[in-house]
């Protein structure tokens, strides 16, 4: 595997990448044809998921030992590596292949692989980036303020999952559990108190009426 031999060869040194286009090309050119675009293929794809983790594994690896941290960083390490697969691993099967990433990104999933690593990298740091400053959604979907609130712009009607609480939602729902639950129970009472006078008239009650019995305020 020509992305494997990265970490010791073209991902070894001062080299930032785990694997380029060009170091996989040269690797599988004197395959077959048929088994050098299999091998290319999936060459492009080990390079482009191992990248984050060899970023991270060069970075805690340069650290000083006696900087504070360093030790508890090198010990997670292994986590935050695989933690860096999976999110790329979601990148390439959930969010490029769902239309939110098509419109987003401009590339659907099959598109995407046949770009250079270089370039698969370039749109992925993107959506890290501003997912990571809170800009976007996990679909690359940008954020935008209406006065207090948080929405999406724009919205995808057609693919959000039916029955999801909005922002919105989420946030009256919050301020109706913060609410005195005193004074709660005080509009409560008033709106009872008032429904008998709906079947009143400009001239007072008309017709039958049978008046409720009188309760206290709060009960």
């Amino acid at each position: 595997m020509g992305a494997n031999k990265a970490t010791s060869g073209p991902g070894g040194g001062n080299n930032k990448t785990y694997s380029s286009s060009r170091e996989i090309g040269l690797m599988n050119q004197y395959k077959k044809p048929k088994q050098r675009i299999i091998d290319t293929q999936k060459d492009k794809n080990e390079a482009f998921k191992e990248q984050g983790a060899y970023n991270t594994r060069r970075s805690i690896n340069k650290l000083p030992s006696f900087l504070p941290g360093a030790a508890l960083l090198k010990a997670l390490s292994p986590k935050l590596q695989e933690n860096s697969r999976r999110t790329r691993k979601f990148f390439t099967d959930k969010v490029l292949t769902d239309p939110r990433g098509l419109k987003n990104f401009g590339v659907n999933k099959k598109q995407f692989e046949s770009l250079s690593v270089e370039k698969q990298n370039q749109i992925y740091n993107k959506y890290i980036t501003t997912r990571r400053e809170n800009k976007t959604d996990g679909y690359g979907t940008v954020f935008r303020e209406s006065g207090n609130q948080v929405v999406q712009a724009p919205p995808v009607a057609t693919t959000m999952p039916t029955g999801t609480p909005t922002e919105v939602e989420i946030s009256q729902s919050e301020a109706t559990k913060a609410e005195d639950p005193i004074e709660l129970r005080k509009r409560k009472a008033k709106a009872r108190g008032r429904s008998p006078t709906i079947m009143t008239g400009v001239t007072g009650a008309t017709g039958s009426l049978t008046l409720g019995k009188p309760s206290l305020l709060g009960r």
